[in-house]
């Protein structure tokens, strides 16, 4: 009995000693290369994987607007793919000559992460290095009214992923479905943090505030002159989170269905205020300045696209299609957000809401939804390295 109990406690020890090489082997310290033309995408995944155990190098591109994380290497493949030449491509050449000058350089990666959307995968070239994929914003931008980079872009999309070389991940519902729209891929629907603000709701100022990346337009205007004593216009550029935070809370009109600073802001714990889903289709139909920049389709040309299509969002299905799949309306990832039918019943919101019950209901919510984030990138991980 005592030589069955050892033989016993040997087989035990055993596989408690394989069970634990195969959990380091899945979590093996990966080195991981990031570029990104949104800096705040890639800010969010260099925590969430530096987090996780992993070493994230990021390339900025440079010469885009997003000048506070300027996480990029100055070397010369920045001459090669910058924020404008990446806006005027007019040709794979552009992607060839970038991978060309790199690919002995890649070679010391494990993964690369396309952090922002779909146009910046064909950077990393013809590697078999696995690839991650973020959709922050549709994912052909700015393709889409090229159609000949937009054919060569699908092809190289639908072929890497097939050859499991490729892997999506969309921050928002609306991109995870527009990608499944247009190429038949599927996407995994991580939403993105934000957590590199390292900072969180005050409400110690005495006003709110309306999003200032809408600053100088008509309908920004309008607002203050309606709620002139409860809306400020006192914040300056350039701003800090601190600033953004010490508000008693903010309010949006949207122009896109989700934005970093939207995530910044929740994830802070900041009350958010948006129009209902029925008063911001009213808003649609007498403002221009409503959801303008979902679809980057020449509007001039919208009349060419046929019903249905997911950029002409002159077509009421298709605005239900993306007001359906927008963070603000997501109760499942973004709840305690308020809804204001009217400005009227903005004004009442903004006088009689308990903004600390407010915000405490969103830090307890923002607990478990880290926790499913971080739960969802493991997960992906040692798929793509079980694949």
């Amino acid at each position: 009995m005592f030589l069955s109990l050892i033989r016993c406690n040997k087989i035990a020890l055993f596989l408690f000693c394989f069970l634990l090489i195969a959990v380091q082997a899945t979590e093996k310290k990966l080195k991981v290369l990031c570029v990104d033309i949104h800096g705040s995408v890639a800010a969010d995944v260099k925590k969430i994987l530096e987090d996780l155990g992993h070493e994230v190098v990021v390339w900025a591109v440079p010469g885009g607007p997003y000048a506070k994380f300027a996480l990029a290497r100055q070397e010369d493949q920045l001459e090669i793919f910058n924020f404008s030449t990446w806006l005027d491509c007019q040709s794979p050449d552009l992607y060839e000559q970038f991978y060309e000058h790199y690919k002995k350089f890649f070679n010391q990666f494990d993964l690369f992460v396309a952090a922002l959307n779909g146009t910046l995968a064909p950077l990393f070239g013809k590697t078999n290095i696995p690839t991650i994929v973020i959709n922050a914003v549709r994912y052909e931008f700015p393709f889409i009214c090229r159609p000949h980079l937009r054919s060569w872009l699908n092809e190289f999309l639908i072929d890497g992923f097939h050859r499991k070389k490729l892997y999506f991940v969309a921050n928002n519902k609306g991109d995870k479905d527009y990608l499944k729209f247009y190429t038949g891929i599927d996407s995994i629907h991580i939403p993105s943090l934000c957590e590199y603000t390292y900072d969180k709701y005050r409400g110690t100022n005495n006003t709110f505030l309306l999003n200032p990346s809408r600053r100088g337009t008509s309908f920004y205007q309008h607002i203050l002159n309606t709620l002139p004593l409860l809306v400020s216009n006192d914040i300056s550029k350039p701003y800090t989170w601190e600033d953004l935070f010490s508000y008693r809370g903010i309010i949006h009109i949207p122009y896109q269905i989700s934005t970093m600073s939207i995530l910044e802001q929740y994830t802070a714990n900041v009350p958010l205020f948006f129009p209902s889903k029925n008063f911001l289709r009213k808003l649609f139909q007498e403002n221009a300045e409503i959801f303008c920049e979902v679809v980057f389709f020449d509007k001039t040309n919208e009349y060419l696209l046929p019903n249905g299509d997911l950029n002409k969002l002159s077509d009421p299905e298709v605005f239900n299609f993306w007001i359906d799949r927008a963070d603000f309306y997501d109760l499942e990832n973004m709840p305690y957000i308020q809804y204001f039918d009217s400005f009227q019943h903005l004004e009442q919101l903004l006088l009689n809401c308990d903004l600390k019950k407010i915000s405490k209901k969103m830090q307890a919510h923002n607990l478990k939804r880290k926790e499913n984030v971080y739960k969802e990138w493991r997960k992906l991980l040692k798929q793509i390295f079980k694949d």
